[in-house]
């Protein structure tokens, strides 16, 4: 298009080097283009609570790899700096719900290990143990099973 016509678009062409910064755009922004595939999953697939923590882990490993990546150009370097310092801000407000912690621990696939496994702090992992003892004896300790009988079933099922 630019080549065999004299539309003045040639001015416009990229040249080698911004090719260069481009590809390396590329491969750097594809960790956030397959996390907008999996967390954009419906139904049974849709990805549930203790999917944000590994995920987020993942794409701050992936952000501080290529921070420091020499190969890359030093404007992409400092681009994704920034998005790791925005996307930690992000992650930061798992910290203020309960909610994420205790579905991280309550998890079979986890459990306490992930964070020990990933070298989360011991004074976090402590906290995440306290606010699940605390929210089991605020909200569920002492309660007595409501017995629920079910048409199809001959025995009452506890709810």
């Amino acid at each position: 298009m630019t080549a065999t016509q004299a539309n003045g678009l040639r001015r416009w062409e990229p040249n080698e080097r911004e090719w260069e910064i481009a590809t390396q755009l590329r491969d750097v922004l594809v960790v956030f283009y397959h996390a907008t595939q999996f967390f954009s999953r419906e139904g049974e697939e849709a990805p549930d609570l203790t999917d944000v923590i590994p995920s987020m882990d993942y794409i701050d490993h992936r952000l501080a790899t290529d921070a420091i990546n020499t190969s890359l150009d030093p404007a992409i370097r400092v681009a994704i700096g920034m998005a790791k310092r925005t996307i930690n801000r992000y992650y930061d407000k798992s910290d203020e719900s309960a909610a994420y912690r205790i579905a991280m621990v309550l998890d079979p696939r986890y459990k306490f290990k992930y964070f020990q496994d990933n070298d989360w702090p011991d004074e976090w992992i402590s906290e995440a143990h306290s606010l699940l003892r605390q929210t089991y004896d605020d909200e569920w300790a002492g309660r007595v099973p409501v017995l629920v009988q079910h048409e199809s079933a001959e025995q009452p099922k506890v709810r």
